[in-house]
């Protein structure tokens, strides 16, 4: 057998000298290079098809990851108005009559010289000086053991002097007043909780508890002072919203909103929501 040289690994490449004396084939010069699909002897290797290796249709099947854990749906703050343990009073001012009373206790208001205005949320009720806004007696207002009122209240003008303003009163019960210069107090059963730095021509959130001996006010949804206090007891006067109770003066000039009245304490997180509302 002749020489035989393998160029570039297995690939037979012209210009290489390749003696195939010994195949039984004719030589081939080395300028005639090699004719790769065809060498005597042996089965034409050009154009091999391979064919398509088929692994077959692997089915590694589908998992089942179940149903998304998505928690408790989420309902939203509940009503506010509606289906609110001991809520004995709601005033939202937004409805088709201004002075209904939302909690479905019938507490309407009556109302005299009141114009809406813009609220906190929604519509708020207008007091000029010279409005009259009050409900009517009723026994649901008559928080004998214990209470909770909040509100938005807008101040137009501060008291000065030895004046104050009524925010809203039940003649001994309970009430929420404003006094000269810049002071919220907040009464009940003899005793009372207050605080200063009131300001005109903002929205302020204003609540206060009593649970038959100690007064909380909350301002802006934080308890801001303490007082001690007996039971707020029983009585037969109307409730009036910005102004005294019974007289009907020490009048308030702004707005109110969002009045809510309950014969129990409400938490405090309560309160902070109602807060963080506006």
């Amino acid at each position: 057998m002749g020489r035989l040289v393998r160029c570039l690994g297995l690939v037979w490449v012209a210009g290489c000298a390749v003696d195939v004396s010994g195949f039984g084939g004719d030589a081939v010069g080395s300028d005639a290079g090699v004719d790769l699909g065809r060498i005597d002897g042996d089965p034409d290797m050009g154009s091999r098809d391979l064919g398509v290796v088929d692994l077959g249709g692997r089915d590694a099947g589908t998992v089942d990851l179940g149903p998304p854990d998505l928690g408790p749906p989420d309902l939203g703050p509940p009503p506010y108005c509606n289906g609110q343990d001991g809520l004995v009073g709601c005033y939202t001012f937004d409805g088709a009559s201004a002075y209904a009373d939302e909690s479905g206790n019938g507490n309407d208001l009556i109302g005299n010289s009141v114009n809406p205005g813009l609220g906190a949320i929604g519509t708020a009720l207008w007091l000029n000086g010279s409005s009259s806004l009050f409900a009517e007696d009723s026994p649901s207002l008559d928080p004998s053991a214990r209470f909770s009122v909040e509100l938005f209240l807008w101040v137009d003008d501060l008291p000065n002097g030895g004046q104050r303003r009524g925010v809203l009163d039940k003649n001994g019960q309970f009430g929420i007043f404003l006094y000269a210069p810049d002071t919220i107090r907040c009464s009940g059963g003899g005793g009372s909780a207050e605080t200063t730095g009131i300001v005109v021509d903002r929205w302020t959130h204003v609540a206060c508890t009593h649970d038959g001996s100690t007064v909380r006010l909350y301002v802006d949804g934080d308890e801001v002072a303490t007082g001690t206090g007996g039971a707020p007891g029983s009585g037969n006067a109307a409730l009036p919203l910005g102004e005294d109770s019974p007289d009907g003066d020490d009048q308030l000039v702004g707005r109110l909103d969002e009045v809510r009245l309950w014969t129990r304490v409400v938490p405090p997180e309560v309160i902070r929501a109602s807060a963080d509302r506006l």
